[in-house]
Formats: C-alpha cells, structure tokens, sequence
C-alpha cells in the first residue's frame, strides 16, 4: 500500500523535473539566440569599418530609372568644407546604382542639382538631412513637387541608421557600384564608444563621410518604404 503513493510520488516528480528542464532548456536557447543575435550587433558596431563592402560593390550603375524599379534618394547637405552627396538606391534591387557628390556651389544650384536626378529616376521618396540649412532646401524641394522625407541627424538617429547599414553589409542586403570613392568612405568610416554607452560615428580625421550619410538615408528610406508595402500587402 505504501510503494502505490510512492512510485506515484516518484512518476509526479520526474514528470515535473522532466517538463521543467524542458523549460529551462528552451528558456536557454532562447537567451542563447538573443545574446548571439546581440553580440553579432556589437561586433559590427564596434568593427571600427563596415565589413564586406568592397564584396557588396558589384551593382551596375544606372544613368537614369529603369522602366518598373523604385528607387529612394538619400541626401546630405554640403556644409563649409563638406560635399553634398546624392545616393541613389534602387529598391528593387536592393542596390546604390548611381551616386552625385559636389562642393562649393550654392544651395539654390544644389536643389537644382537633385531635381535634375529626380526627374532621371522618378525616386518614391528623397530622404533628406533636414538639420542647419537642410530644412529651407527641403521645403523648397517640396514646393517644387518632390516627395521629401526630412531626417533630424542626432547621435541617437545616426547610431540606428549606421548600425542598419553596416548590417546590410555584414549580411549581404545590400549592393553598391565599385565607385573608390565611396568604397573608401564606407570602409573608412569608424565608431567610438562613449562613457555614457552611446557611439560616435565619423570619418578619420582629415577625412569625409559625406556619402556615408547619404547612402544611411537611402537605405533608412528604403526599410521604410518596405514595411509600408509589406504593410498594404498585409492589409
């Protein structure tokens, strides 16, 4: 009569040590995949470079749309000393097929400048710094017709739109045409962590990141672009 209640006991606590093991064992792996994930996000962070670039320079470059592709501008305004860069990603291919980088002109040629490639490729959005001098050429660029999407640049904004970036590298998203000058930029381009645990990102000294930025505001235009279409699909 005894060993009935006991080997009943003993089937409950197995069946229990059985089910809570395979608990902590999921809850393991699930804490596992998360710390990966997040180390993976780290090391590209701190990388210092963006990794794979010079293997992503592969796109063709296009002198104007093709019939039935989307494309997103990127733009950041030349300051004293800086070029303004025009990065031009085709949505459809996931890849930078044209670039426009000029200094020592002023803003009104400059807003005439990406007019003239908007007209060439019929971009669904121009993502534009809107910081300084930024925000009068947008609404000027936005009097004239073109689809603009300000972009306030701060540590924080900088620190999302360059991680996103350099993981489009680290995983392959992402293509650019062989252009040195861009190639450099990219390869160049380094990260600082502070005390406060936020990163700074910025070209070496002497150094420009001017196309850095525009192609981060191409490719921050085009993860937005995709999540609303991905939005109407769901809809």
């Amino acid at each position: 009569m005894i060993g009935i209640p006991y080997r009943l006991a003993a089937l409950v606590l197995a069946l229990t040590l059985s089910h809570g093991w395979a608990w902590y064992k999921g809850h393991s792996q699930a804490n596992a995949s998360r710390d990966a994930a997040e180390a993976v996000a780290e090391r590209v962070r701190m990388a210092a470079t963006m990794r794979n670039v010079r293997k992503a320079a592969t796109a063709e470059p296009q002198a104007s749309g093709i019939h039935g592709h989307n494309y997103i501008f990127g733009v950041d305004w030349g300051r004293s000393g800086d070029f303004t860069c025009v990065t031009i990603l085709d949505l459809t291919l996931n890849a930078v097929v044209a670039i426009d980088r000029f200094n020592q002109i002023d803003y009104t040629i400059q807003a005439g400048r990406v007019q003239a490639l908007a007209e060439r490729f019929k971009p669904l959005a121009i993502v534009a710094e809107s910081n300084s001098m930024g925000l009068p050429i947008i609404e000027q660029l936005r009097r004239k017709g073109l689809p603009m999407v300000p972009f306030q640049t701060t540590n924080a904004s900088k620190q999302i739109g360059i991680d996103a970036l350099a993981l489009a590298f680290e995983q392959g998203q992402i293509r650019i045409i062989p252009d040195e000058t861009l190639i450099g930029e990219l390869e160049a381009y380094t990260s600082e962590k502070l005390p406060s645990g936020m990163i700074r990102y910025g070209a070496p000294e002497g150094a420009h990141d001017d196309l850095v930025i525009s192609t981060m505001l191409a490719w921050y235009g085009a993860g937005t672009a995709n999540r609303k279409r991905a939005s109407v699909r769901e809809y």
